[in-house]
């Protein structure tokens, strides 16, 4: 019996643009969200963030 792989996820190039929109405005939410000092908001948005720039964009 075969073992079944995984296929490797790969981002479509399309969506790429909107990664970039995506990671742009959590920046800009977190910016907001620490000046307004919503502390526990950016740290939530900072995962989102995080998660977003580890994606592959290639």
């Amino acid at each position: 019996m075969l073992a079944s792989v995984a296929p490797v996820l790969q981002m479509d190039p399309r969506q790429r643009s909107r990664l970039l929109e995506i990671i742009q405005n959590l920046r800009e939410r977190i910016r907001e969200a620490r000046a307004n000092g919503r502390l526990g908001e950016a740290g939530g948005l900072q995962v989102s963030f995080d998660a977003a720039m580890a994606k592959p964009t290639a």
